[in-house]
């Protein structure tokens, strides 16, 4: 058995730059990044609102039409760690315009796409892409911007386009598929990821500190992508498949019936979890043994970095609940149509834009202090918006507790994603940033799965009470499924690809339609007291974060790594 470390690491530049040496150059290639992670993150919402233009154009079924979202989530959470770890080996900047290239490739694959198998395809490259560029993109923060006011507006300008891309993807999804095409949404993507890639190159230094290893550890590495994959695919499919009894009709001459009258989310979930569990004993192990290992999990012995991953995982988990609601209750009570359906949420990206820069003049580091209240506002924002949607009566009644919920929850954000990673070794950037990426995507789909789950539950008993008499067979299904929403941000579709919208315009459907809206009113009123509930976890969860910053040495990193003493003996204050 190897014992020894197979890997050696370069050392860092004694000078690290500080903020005196940030030029206007070093400005100008994190502006062109900034603008490529906008471009990604956006993609994922304005995916969402095209989805019925897709399934009307390439005449999808519609049971395959939510794998058109499912897929891009579940390939970013499986790689994001792996990749992370590529960005620490072979360097930051190379990785992102790496990512960012293929990125392109996947947009350009998906907008000339005439079949669902090309564009599972194109959203499986798009994937790949987002996976290698976001944590490549904190790696290149945690370097160039080491400590002061600029560390701080950086992260805070990070926070702002990863949140506000993604709430105002929806209106600019919204826009281009109505007045262009759903081709247009992914085609528009190429030549700006094109001249992201090309700016990054030629303004952003590349960064010198690499981890040079002789090998990569293949085992872990499997099973890391399996267990994510099949754990965020199980909470995907939860809305559909049922959490424990399975929705799915089961043939009556089966062999032990029992089995096949679970649900698909259990065997997913419970496996995924027992790959992820083997996946972190293996790291131990081979940590352990001084042998390469994909995520380093002495990085957790740090109660700071640990209890900051788990705050930003639970408030994502509840802003993603928020872009999922919003404009399911504008476009089933509102009677808002796509656009406007995104429109809504441009409040709370608003909300954004203010309160990572914000933050970012008022405090470099992150008191608890500060912290509390900031988790204090967003809990109280977002039970404000419980009785608003009872007397709403046009979208714009949402708009100020979503700014508020939104500048509240980029502030806090901001602190917390820079304060964890101050106390993480630069040469392991990458990979901490995959790892807290990973954890916040698994929280977001756990949360919008629960909420999808409470919508869909009270709406199904309410729907047993409709009067559909008047309807043929098909009309009333396509009735009820208009209720059965996805895990998505906009509503599910029906044959052959009609939204809510839309529906209203039939006239026996929208005597129906008007008639649920206090039923569906209060259906998403339950989902928001759940994520009420995940944001009060939150609250909890900052007691636990430290008041002190620590961090690993460039020695007392080789012992940790090596394991000639504990993690947790070999932190130093800062």
């Amino acid at each position: 058995m190897t014992t020894s470390a197979p890997s050696s690491y370069t050392t860092p530049n004694e000078n690290e730059p500080n903020d005196d040496k940030l030029d206007a150059k070093t400005w100008l290639g994190y502006g062109f990044m900034l603008v490529g992670l906008f471009l990604m993150a956006m993609d994922i919402s304005i995916s969402d609102v095209s989805v019925p233009a897709i399934v009307r154009s390439l005449h999808i079924p519609i049971n395959d039409a939510s794998s058109i979202v499912t897929v891009y989530l579940v390939v970013t959470a499986s790689l994001v760690v792996l990749m992370g770890k590529i960005s620490d080996r072979v360097g930051a900047r190379k990785t992102f315009i790496i990512g960012m290239v293929i990125f392109a490739i996947g947009s350009f694959i998906t907008g000339i796409a005439m079949h669902l198998s090309v564009v599972l395809s194109g959203r499986t490259i798009q994937g790949i892409g987002f996976a290698l560029t976001v944590p490549s993109s904190i790696s290149l923060l945690n370097h160039k911007f080491p400590s002061g006011a600029a560390r701080s507006l950086a992260f805070s300008l990070w926070t702002t386009v990863i949140g506000a891309s993604m709430a105002i993807g929806p209106l600019v999804g919204g826009w281009i598929t109505t007045q262009w095409s759903w081709h247009w949404a992914f085609m528009i993507n190429l030549p700006i990821a094109i001249v992201a890639a090309l700016g990054i190159y030629f303004t952003m230094e590349p960064i010198r500190l690499k981890i040079k290893e002789k090998s990569l550890d293949y085992k872990g590495a499997l099973l890391l992508i399996a267990g994510a994959s099949l754990l965020v695919l199980g909470l995907q499919s939860s809305v559909t498949d049922g959490w424990w009894q399975s929705t799915t009709p089961v043939p009556s001459d089966v062999l032990f019936h029992w089995f096949y009258t679970i649900s698909h989310t259990v065997w997913y979930v419970l496996l995924g979890l027992l790959l992820l569990g083997g996946f972190f004993a293996l790291q131990s192990r081979r940590e352990k043994q001084g042998l390469t290992v994909v995520l380093e999990v002495s990085l957790f012995n740090n109660p700071h970095f640990t209890w900051c991953t788990l705050t930003i995982a639970l408030a994502t988990g509840v802003i993603m609940g928020l872009l999922m609601m919003v404009p399911l209750y504008t476009a089933y009570v509102l009677d808002g149509n796509a656009f406007q359906a995104g429109l809504a949420l441009f409040p709370l990206g608003v909300g954004m834009a203010i309160g990572g820069p914000l933050i970012a003049k008022v405090t470099t580091h992150a008191p608890r202090r500060w912290l509390l209240g900031l988790f204090v506002i967003q809990l109280l924002s977002v039970l404000a918006l419980i009785p608003v949607l009872s007397v709403a009566q046009s979208r714009w009644h949402l708009a100020i507790p979503l700014i508020i919920e939104g500048a509240a929850w980029a502030a806090s954000y901001s602190l917390l994603t820079n304060t964890s990673l101050k106390v993480v070794p630069k040469m392991l950037s990458g990979v901490a940033a995959g790892a807290q990426m990973m954890g916040r995507l698994i929280c977001a789909a756990l949360c919008t799965a629960i909420m999808t789950s409470i919508t869909i539950g009270y709406l199904h008993k309410e729907q047993k009470s409709l009067d559909i008499s008047h309807l043929d067979h098909q009309e009333a299904q396509q009735i009820l499924q208009l209720y059965h929403f996805s895990g998505q941000i906009y509503p599910k579709i029906v044959e052959p690809g009609m939204t809510i919208y839309q529906a209203r315009h039939i006239e026996q459907f929208n005597t129906i339609i008007k008639g649920f809206k206090k039923e569906t009113t209060t259906a998403i009123q339950q989902a928001l007291a759940f994520a009420s509930i995940i944001n009060l976890l939150a609250l909890f969860c900052v007691f636990f974060v430290r008041k002190d910053s620590t961090c690993l040495s460039r020695e007392q990193l080789q012992q940790v790594i090596r394991h000639n003493k504990p993690a947790n003996q070999a932190v130093s204050r800062t």
